[in-house]
């Protein structure tokens, strides 16, 4: 099967949509699925961002290439049954290994939370075909409530609140071995040796680095930025006398935000690429794009490399994966460009805790508002849970050697928060087996210092 990916932008928003093309036909039910999740795909039912509905479009078309490539069928035709045998050979369970849609060679099993994200798109795209009578397939799961503000302080709240959301968990779901929440964030050391090595490969991946740190955008929002965003870089004089420098930008669900780089890290930038590299580069890129013609030239395009070519994501990634073998860190701690988002709320963290005399060792269940707030405004979102995340994170930065869920809370707090109950009945299994019983984690919980 021949797939192709096709982007064009969404007839009633500003957005590209990416399309799917199988042996140079349209499936139309597929576009209608994509076009639809594009508008209500997103957080709490908003715009999806460009990347996740790009990677949404990926996961459909495995989806049909297994299908086809194992089963000879159409997704039209398929049972539950033709998804548990992708599934169980994706995971590994089953000898026969899988083929890689893109490569047509044989892919290595892949993580049960791996293949459970997969399965979680596959199961609401058929869904939403079955709701609509385009297939006939039956499909197994589960369902339960989900309370509003089920994982935060509010959550007496939600006890008196009867409208919950119904969520269905398909039951081919493995529901384990997932990666836990802590963020993974880099040192300072982690960081010059990152920049060092990547700044041999080419100096525009130094640089996005630098910029993805020091400004926590996403990938797609960093891709959008324009020389013009450097305007006054020759001011030298009227930057040194400013902290930090604001710049706006369309950050994800289509947001108007507002992104803070340091004056420092602001000039740096100047200096080191946009003064001394960018336009060479830019005469680089017409000749590469009139010579080899396998892109199109645009004086907007403001990440280049040396030989003129406009640095793609792929080409970020890569060289991000190429270092990341270097410094040996693969698989799970493998640096990818969303590290730099949660590298620089960690390090926000850190900052902030220094400034205000706060002892991130000691936080309790609810993290100071301060904090809250300078994650809010950093990540255009913030939860209790999120920011606790990151205080786990710049502990273990501390090499203090905290948990992820390292919680002081009282006995009457902790019987009714089920999300942390929960979260704890699984270390507790984790370390004493799978035999542990529910009815002891109070004592567990109060052994360990984390009720009181």
């Amino acid at each position: 099967m021949k797939i192709e990916r096709i982007k064009f932008e969404h007839p009633e928003f500003k957005r590209d949509i990416t399309m799917l093309m199988f042996d140079n036909e349209l499936d139309d039910d597929i576009l209608e699925y994509l076009i639809h999740k594009a508008r209500y795909g997103g957080h709490k039912g908003g715009i999806i961002g460009i990347t996740s509905h790009s990677k949404l479009a990926d996961k459909i078309a495995e989806m049909c290439f297994h299908l086809d490539d194992i089963f000879q069928i159409k997704w039209r035709d398929a049972v539950e049954y033709h998804f548990e045998v992708i599934r169980d050979r994706m995971a590994g369970i089953l000898s026969e290994k899988i083929r890689d849609v893109r490569t047509l060679k044989d892919k290595n099993p892949i993580a049960y939370s791996s293949v459970d994200n997969k399965l979680c798109v596959w199961f609401d795209f058929l869904m939403y075909q079955k709701a609509r009578g385009r297939t006939n397939i039956i499909l197994n799961y589960s369902e339960y409530d989900m309370k509003k503000n089920q994982n935060v302080m509010l959550y007496h709240i939600s006890l008196r609140d009867k409208n919950s959301k119904t969520i269905k968990r398909w039951n081919l779901l493995f529901g384990k071995n997932y990666k836990n929440n802590k963020r993974i964030a880099l040192t300072n050391q982690e960081f010059d040796v990152l920049r060092e090595r990547l700044r041999n490969i080419d100096l525009v991946y130094e640089v996005m680095a630098m910029f993805a740190v020091e400004t926590a955008l996403r990938i797609a929002a960093i891709f959008e930025v324009k020389v013009e965003d450097f305007n006054g870089h020759f001011m030298s004089t009227a930057i040194a006398k400013q902290k930090k420098i604001e710049r706006p930008y369309i950050a994800k669900y289509d947001k108007n935000m507002y992104y803070e780089i340091s004056a420092k890290i602001f000039k740096e930038i100047a200096d080191k690429y946009v003064r001394r590299e960018y336009y060479k580069r830019l005469d680089n890129h017409y000749d590469y794009c009139k010579n080899k013609g396998k892109q199109i030239f645009n004086e907007n395009n403001f990440w280049l490399l040396e030989s003129g070519k406009k640095v793609t994501q792929s080409d970020f990634r890569g060289a991000l994966k190429k270092v990341s073998t270097q410094m040996g860190r693969n698989n799970s701690n493998r640096i990818v460009p969303h590290i730099f988002r949660h590298t620089c709320a960690t390090w926000r963290i850190i900052e902030k805790s220094n400034i205000y005399g706060i002892n991130l060792a000691n936080t309790g269940f609810k993290p100071p508002a301060i904090l809250t707030l300078e994650i809010q405004r950093l990540l255009g979102h913030s939860n209790d849970s999120t920011v606790m995340n990151y205080i786990s994170s710049a502990l273990t930065l501390f090499e203090i050697g905290e948990r992820d869920d390292s919680i002081r809370m009282t006995e009457r707090v902790f019987l009714r928060n089920k999300a942390v109950r929960k979260m704890m009945l699984k270390e507790a299994r984790e370390e004493l087996g799978e035999d542990f019983k529910e009815e002891d984690l109070l004592k567990y919980a109060k052994d360990k210092g984390e009720v009181v």
